[in-house]
């Protein structure tokens, strides 16, 4: 009896456990720039304008003046490993390089639309990343300022929503932060949207303040990424 009673209790148990399991479990798929076609860079204005950054460790978004000060900094995700239309949210996670922000640094986050060049693989007629520091490239489709600004049609410095490219959302690096973690709903919808494989980014600043990203070239281990995660 004594054998037949702890089993009862055990098998109560076991139901309550199996009651208690969530009917849900989120499962969490990370690409970064490092993988695919992927890429991540920035380019300057001014008499930087036509010059390439692709080989550099960190991407800088700055605003202020001279233009020559501006930076935006661009990312981009292959998604041709995972399956965006059932993520439930994304998020874009960029590493700070070297000490966090003495303040808050305000940034603009946005992104490039299926059907302009700027959002292609190069071998598609699209842009590569580069291997230049701040230099001349003699890649042709090496990205720089101009050839960014040719690509949307639209002044660098005063960047906006339009026919080319949309605005995401806003985003903070705290003061003392270690990391940009942006995400928005309109984030999350644009890239369940894409139709290439492929999305690019562009993230703006207006301060002058600035804030530095390690990129690939830093370490692939703290390249950007977008992090999708959906409910099985």
């Amino acid at each position: 009896m004594k054998t037949k009673g702890l089993k009862s209790i055990q098998s109560i148990f076991g139901l309550v456990a199996l009651i208690a399991i969530p009917m849900a479990v989120c499962a969490e798929s990370k690409i970064t720039t490092a993988d695919g076609n992927g890429a991540d860079t920035m380019v300057r204005g001014g008499n930087h304008s036509a010059k390439n950054s692709g080989g550099a460790g960190v991407i800088v978004p700055k605003g202020g003046e001279p233009i020559a000060f501006h930076r935006k900094a661009i990312v981009r995700f292959d998604l041709s490993a995972v399956s965006p239309e059932g993520a439930a949210k994304l998020v874009l996670k960029v590493a700070v390089k070297n000490g966090a922000p003495k303040s808050d640094v305000p940034l603009e986050i946005y992104g490039v639309k299926d059907g302009v060049d700027l959002d292609e693989a190069p071998e598609k007629g699209g842009w590569s990343e580069g291997t230049e520091k701040n230099q001349a490239s003699t890649d042709p489709a090496a990205i720089s300022w101009d050839a960014i600004e040719s690509a949307l049609g639209m002044d660098l410095v005063n960047l906006s929503s339009g026919e080319k490219l949309v605005k995401l959302g806003n985003a903070t690096v705290p003061t003392g932060g270690d990391t940009l973690e942006f995400s928005s709903e309109k984030l999350t919808d644009w890239v369940k949207s894409d139709q290439n494989q492929l999305v690019t980014l562009i993230i703006s600043a207006s301060s002058n303040a600035g804030v530095s990203f390690m990129t690939k070239e830093w370490n692939v281990d703290v390249a950007p990424a977008l992090l999708l995660s959906s409910a099985n």
